[in-house]
């Protein structure tokens, strides 16, 4: 862990705590919440800000969905 990381995880959780299981634990309080919201949507880059903002832990890595597999440009479904 790079010493900037360390840091952020003093500052933003308890030192015991994996950023990435504070995120999960925002996330799903986020997406709880949106979830109880007839019609209720949220974007990726609402998620992100959400999530950062509860849990004081910030990032300038892209949120991605993790269903999406990244693919080669004019590698469509149907190449695959």
């Amino acid at each position: 862990m790079q010493q900037s990381e360390r840091k952020l995880v003093a500052d933003g959780v308890p030192a015991s705590q994996d950023p990435r299981e504070a995120w999960a634990a925002a996330a799903y309080d986020v997406l709880a919440d949106v979830a109880r919201q007839y019609h209720a949507v949220i974007t990726y880059k609402e998620l992100a800000q959400t999530i950062q903002a509860r849990t004081g832990i910030h990032t300038k890595a892209l949120l991605h969905n993790p269903r999406q597999e990244p693919r080669a440009v004019g590698q469509g479904p149907q190449d695959g």
